[in-house]
C-alpha cells in the first residue's frame, strides 16, 4: 500500500475512474484519478476513502472472470483468488471504458461499478490519487445494503415507526444524504498512509518505529502525556478535555509512536488515557477507529487493548454495537480482536440496558456459526452471553457444546454452564475427569488449562454465589490470555 499521496512515478499514466454504488437511487458516485502503477490494493484503499467507507469488512475485485482480493491467513477458508497486491492497474485496466466490479462487505453486498473514463498523462506537481467530483453521502456501514439503507431513510422520515428511535440513536444527528465534500476527501487522501497503515499494512508498525516520535499535542490533550499508568478512574473533563477535542483524542489513541514509546515512560500510557476520554465523552465518531485498534491484541499481544479498550468502547453505547458486531463477524480479523469485540458487546449490554437485547442477538447469531469457527472464539461468546444472563441463548449454547465446538477449559461442560446461569441446581452426571482434554491437546496441538477435579471449596454465603462465579470467570479469562502467550 502506498503510504501517502504523491506525484505519479515516471512512465505512468493517469486513469480517470468513475465509481458508482450500484442500485443506489439517486446514484451515489465519485470521480477520481489514480496512476496506473498503483496496485489493486492501492485502489481498494482509495475507494474506501473517496466513497466514505470505514474498511471494516472484506472486499473483492472482479474483471474478465478473474477475482482479486486480500489473501486471508491459512486457517480461514477462502475461495481461490488473485492477490490484489501483485497486480497493477495497468495490467487490468488497459483501455478507456474498461469496467471493474468492486464488492465491499460480503454481508451487506455493497456492489460498485468502476469505469475508466479517460487515460492521460500526469500533471506536473499533482499528487495522486485525486478526487475531482462526486454526489451524495456514503450510507452508514452495516445498515443492510442498498435496500436496507433505503428502508432506514424511510423509517427516519416517520417518527411513529416502531424502529424510529433505534435508528435515530444509531445514525448521527448531522447525517445528510446529499452531503459530499471533495476537499475533505482529498485531505483524507493526503493522510491515506497514516490512517490505513494502522489497519492492515504488515510493515506499518515497523515503519512507524523508524520515525522519531513527535508528540505534537497541545493543551489540554497534551496533559495526557504526563499522567502515566492509570490508577483510580479519572474525570478527564476536569483536565479541560471536551467534545471539541475528539479528533485530537482519536489521533492520540491511534498514535503508534506513543504505543511504542519506552515502556517505563509516561507517554506510553497516553493512548489508553485518550481512548478512556473518548469513552467518557461517548464520542460516536471514535467507534470505528477504536474498534480498529483491537487488532493490537493480535499484532502486539497488547493486553490493555484487549481488556481496557472494549471497556472504553462500551461507554459509547448503542452506536458501538454494529461496529463491534462487524468486527466479531469478520474472519479476516485476528482471533483475539474478535474475542475483544465479543467482550465489548457484553459490556455495552451491561452498561446500556436498552442495547442488551441487540447485543445478545449479535452474540447469539455469531455462536450459531459454531461449526465454522474456532472453539476458542466460541467459548468467549458463551462467556459474553453468560455475562448478560442470556438464558434465551441457552438452546444455541447447548447445540454448540453438543457438537464439541466449545473449549471446555474455561467453564467446563454444558452442565457447569447451566449451573452457573441458574438453569440447573446441580450436576446430573459425574464431572469429567481431567484426562478428557489430553487427546484433544495432542490431536490439535493446542495448549489448554486442565479443569481441576479437586474438591470444590465451600460455597460463598447465600446471595454471593453469582458474583463469586463471575469473579472466578474473569480470573479464568485473564489466566487463559496469559497462558496463550507463553
Amino acid at each position: 500500500m502506498k503510504k501517502t499521496r504523491k506525484e505519479a512515478p515516471p512512465g505512468s499514466r493517469i486513469l480517470t475512474l468513475k465509481v458508482t454504488l450500484e442500485e443506489s437511487n439517486p446514484p451515489i458516485w465519485r470521480r477520481f484519478e489514480i496512476d496506473d502503477h498503483s496496485t489493486l490494493n492501492d485502489l481498494h484503499y482509495a475507494l474506501q476513502i473517496v466513497m466514505g467507507w470505514e474498511n471494516s469488512h472484506l472486499h473483492e475485485f472482479s474483471i474478465g472472470g478473474e477475482s482479486y482480493g486480500a489473501i486471508l491467513p491459512d486457517d480461514y477458508d477462502q475461495e481461490p483468488t488473485n492477490d490484489e497486491r501483485q497486480f497493477e492497474l495497468r495490467e487490468v485496466l488497459t483501455r478507456k471504458r474498461a469496467k471493474l466490479e468492486y464488492l465491499y462487505d460480503f454481508g451487506n453486498c455493497w456492489a460498485h461499478k468502476i469505469v475508466v473514463e479517460d487515460i492521460s498523462e500526469p500533471e506536473p506537481g499533482t499528487r495522486y490519487p485525486r478526487c475531482t467530483a462526486g454526489e451524495r453521502n456514503c450510507p452508514p456501514e452495516d445498515c443492510g445494503g442498498v435496500y436496507g439503507y433505503d428502508e432506514m431513510l424511510e423509517i427516519l422520515e416517520d417518527p411513529t415507526h416502531e424502529e424510529y428511535e433505534m435508528y435515530r440513536e444509531w445514525v448521527p444527528d448531522d447525517f445528510d444524504t446529499e452531503a459530499f465534500d471533495v476537499a475533505r476527501v482529498n485531505k483524507q487522501l493526503d493522510e491515506i498512509g497514516k490512517w490505513f497503515m494502522l489497519l492492515e499494512d504488515d510493515d506499518a508498525l515497523e515503519a512507524v518505529d523508524e520515525t522519531p516520535p513527535a508528540f505534537d499535542y497541545e493543551e489540554p490533550v497534551s496533559r495526557l502525556l504526563t499522567l502515566g499508568q492509570p490508577g483510580d478512574p479519572l474525570d478527564y473533563g476536569s483536565l479541560g478535555i471536551g467534545r471539541e477535542h475528539v479528533p485530537v483524542l482519536i489521533r492520540m489513541a491511534a498514535d503508534m509512536a506513543l504505543h511504542h514509546a519506552l515502556s517505563d515512560s509516561d507517554e506510553v500510557w497516553a493512548p489508553l488515557h485518550a481512548w478512556r476520554a473518548l469513552g467518557q465523552l461517548r464520542a460516536e465518531e471514535a467507534v470505528v477507529p477504536l474498534v480498529h485498534l483491537l487488532r493490537l491484541v493480535d499484532e502486539e499481544g497488547d493486553d490493555w487493548a484487549g481488556e481496557d479498550l472494549p471497556e472504553a468502547i462500551s461507554e459509547i453505547g448503542a452506536p458501538a454495537v454494529p461496529v463491534l458486531s462487524a468486527c466479531l463477524q469478520d474472519r479476516a480479523r485476528g482471533l483475539w480482536a474478535r474475542v475483544a469485540a465479543s467482550a465489548g458487546l457484553a459490556k455495552v449490554g451491561q452498561k446500556h440496558p436498552g442495547s442488551r437485547d441487540t447485543c445478545v442477538a449479535s452474540l447469539t447469531a455469531q455462536l450459531e456459526r459454531f461449526s465454522e469457527e474456532p472453539e476458542e472464539l466460541n467459548v468467549f461468546l458463551v462467556s459474553a452471553l453468560m455475562d448478560l444472563d442470556a438464558v434465551e441463548a441457552a438452546p444455541v449454547m447447548e447445540r454448540a457444546f453438543a457438537a464439541d465446538a466449545v473449549d471446555l477449559s474455561i467453564h467446563g461442560d454444558w452442565e457447569e454452564v447451566q449451573i452457573e446461569m441458574g438453569l440447573l441446581d446441580e450436576r446430573l452426571t459425574p464431572p469429567p475427569e481431567a484426562g478428557w482434554l489430553i487427546p484433544k491437546m495432542l490431536g490439535e496441538h493446542r495448549t489448554h488449562k486442565l479443569v481441576s477435579t479437586a474438591p470444590k471449596p465451600a460455597p460463598p454465603p447465600s446471595g454471593g454465589k453469582k458474583k463469586a462465579k463471575k469473579a472466578k470467570r474473569k480470573h479464568q479469562k485473564a489466566s487463559r490470555k496469559r497462558n496463550r502467550r507463553k
